[in-house]
């Protein structure tokens, strides 16, 4: 694997996987910068993506998603950038994800994806917004299954290196993606 131009390294994986709690550690160990998708989209919407979703539905979400992902490629400094869980659903945010980065996915069981959401929920940890409706769900266990079954065929199709993250803490999870990329002749630091 040689990044050649690709500068970022793009962490996808389903909600509660661990994206954003890695993507700063796996940062920090790089001498890079971290971006969290869903936070450059809460900044320029000025409002939680909860409310977004609430208000303008899955459609437009997935919209800003997408512009969000093509200013965040454009960018020349080398991010760790976590990617909402629905961002690698479309051809056009795959091929923007390989043609600027390396590409990480995180994977976990259902089962430690469900205890995961259940936590940051109560806790009022975290901004996933896919938390409450997951959460609802009437068997949320069946739901996050099968959710977890359609989307790992698109994150396996964008991913350079995949991860699995269920028995790790962020930090052991975070040291396994940074050997893993070292491994693969991956090295992006800020200074490359």
């Amino acid at each position: 694997m040689n990044p050649g131009k690709r500068r970022h390294i793009h962490l996808v994986g389903f909600s509660g996987v661990g994206k954003s709690t890695c993507g700063p550690l796996i940062a920090r160990a790089l001498g890079m910068r971290f971006v969290d998708l869903d936070d450059v989209i809460e900044v320029r919407c000025s409002r939680n993506l909860g409310r977004i979703y609430a208000e303008r539905g899955e459609a437009a979400v997935r919209t800003l998603e997408a512009e969000a992902l093509s200013y965040v490629c454009r960018r020349s400094i080398p991010s760790v950038v976590a990617m909402g869980s629905g961002v690698p659903l479309t051809r056009e945010n795959r091929a923007a994800m390989r043609e600027t980065g390396v590409t990480v996915y995180l994977s976990a069981p259902p089962q430690v994806l469900l205890a995961r959401i259940m936590s940051s929920t109560q806790s009022g940890e975290g901004s996933n917004h896919a938390a409450g409706p997951l959460c609802m769900a009437a068997e949320p266990l069946a739901l996050i299954e099968s959710l977890v079954l359609f989307r790992a065929a698109y994150y396996m199709a964008v991913a350079d290196l995949e991860v699995a993250v269920g028995m790790h803490t962020p930090a052991q999870a975070a040291q396994v993606v940074v050997r893993e990329l070292a491994n693969r002749g991956v090295i992006l630091t800020a200074s490359d």
